[in-house]
């Protein structure tokens, strides 16, 4: 699904600083690697390890320029580091061309971690949709996963209960329909189900996002 990006790019509009009376666009560089992002999962899901290291390539010219934007932004030297190790690691799985999901939940958690940058923006939709499209997109790869429900359900979990903390906003802007789909597309996923449904309902709750989100632009 394409909507990291344009969630991210509706969300994190300007920053808001209690010191300062201007405002501060979001640098051009943070919006690339998230969109970057989520490409290359796309380009990974595939096989396609060409056009993926092409992909891979131009985020890491826009490493530092994020790195010392995160630093500036005060956010904790730990993120910084799992940012390095992510771009390390997205390299080296690259080179192996093997497992193909493995590499695609590493680019997620790119996507997550700029997510957390959000906080520090004003927000047009809640920070919680482009939390659910992260953890729509974790939850897809981790069906796929072989014997790892354990991580998958803990993903299911936190889904869940960031929806939890949205619903009555999606509920006040007139959204009952989507709401109610997305209630019954969790409550699946809770359940004991095989494999091949789960795919199928995690596919759903990516296309609820962008549906979520429409309904949250509402006046």
């Amino acid at each position: 699904m394409k909507l990291f990006f344009g969630i991210f790019f509706t969300i994190v509009g300007f920053f808001s600083s209690s010191s300062a009376q201007s405002v501060k666009l979001l640098p051009e560089n943070v919006h690339f690697v998230a969109e970057k992002g989520e490409d290359v999962i796309d380009y990974f899901l595939k096989g396609d390890w060409m056009h993926a290291q092409q992909i891979v390539n131009s985020m890491s010219m826009k490493e530092k320029s994020v790195v010392s934007f995160m630093q500036d932004n005060q956010m904790p030297a730990s993120s910084v580091d799992d940012f390095y190790y992510f771009m390390f690691r997205l390299n080296a799985l690259i080179q192996q061309k093997g497992n193909r999901i493995q590499p695609a939940l590493v680019a997620n958690q790119i996507t997550n971690l700029l997510i957390d940058i959000q906080g520090h923006y004003v927000h047009n939709v809640p920070l919680q949709v482009a939390q659910m499209d992260y953890l729509g997109r974790e939850i897809m790869l981790l069906t796929q996963v072989k014997d790892d429900y354990g991580l998958l359900n803990r993903r299911i979990a936190e889904l869940d209960k960031v929806w939890k903390s949205l619903q009555q906003v999606v509920l006040d802007k007139g959204g009952n329909k989507v709401a109610k789909q997305v209630n019954q597309v969790i409550n699946e996923l809770q359940k004991n189900v095989s494999r091949q449904r789960m795919i199928k309902k995690d596919n759903n709750i990516l296309d609820l996002v962008d549906e979520l989100e429409n309904t949250l632009r509402r006046k």
